[in-house]
């Protein structure tokens, strides 16, 4: 009688298909155990680096502030040894983002800054080095409150003549130009 009720072939279907759903159903609450406890392990470390950093990353955040708002009297004040120190700060507290977008903005101040001929070859290189160090700013403000804004938002409150077309068009050929280099790097 067992034989019979487990030779049937609807018996055997209903089986398979209880093991098998069992299974799906294991591995999935598996994963989703596993994403919870990630997420949640995230979550942790990000409200610890947060209460721990949270006046570093706002003092990182004004200094950089300060070299697109005050241009020049953080030219007349900054020394190299100041500028490293900003940039270790920014390593030690930004986001991986913050950190990429901060080291871009230094190689193409090296790179464009080591001799007069290279700055004949890239057109707008105060203006692309402007845009970079104000996605510095926007990555660090993201970092410090979670909300996003715009560089060029940024850069329309430093210049008073972003209505003339010519100086608007050059913005917007410098920030296409900047958004290439965050994507693909200085070459």
């Amino acid at each position: 009688m067992f034989n019979d009720f487990f030779s049937n072939p609807l018996v055997q279907r209903t089986i398979i298909d209880l093991v098998l759903v069992s299974i799906v159903g294991f591995i999935f609450n598996r994963k989703l155990e596993k994403y919870k406890s990630d997420n949640a392990k995230k979550l942790q470390i990000d409200n610890f680096f947060r209460q721990i950093s949270g006046n570093k990353i706002e003092e990182i955040f004004d200094q950089w502030s300060n070299l697109v708002m005050n241009t020049e009297e953080f030219g007349k004040k900054t020394t190299a040894e100041a500028m490293n120190d900003m940039l270790k700060k920014t390593v030690m507290y930004g986001s991986e983002n913050t950190v990429k977008i901060a080291s871009l903005f230094q190689q193409y101040n090296y790179k464009y800054n080591s001799s007069e001929e290279d700055s004949v070859q890239e057109e707008g290189v105060i203006f692309i080095l402007l845009f970079l160090a104000t996605e510095t700013i926007c990555s660090l403000k993201y970092d410090f409150t979670g909300h996003r804004i715009k560089a060029m938002d940024l850069i329309r409150m430093k210049l008073n003549d972003t209505h003339n077309k010519l100086v608007y068009d050059e913005l917007v050929k410098a920030e296409k130009r900047a958004h290439i280099i965050i994507r693909d790097g200085v070459k």
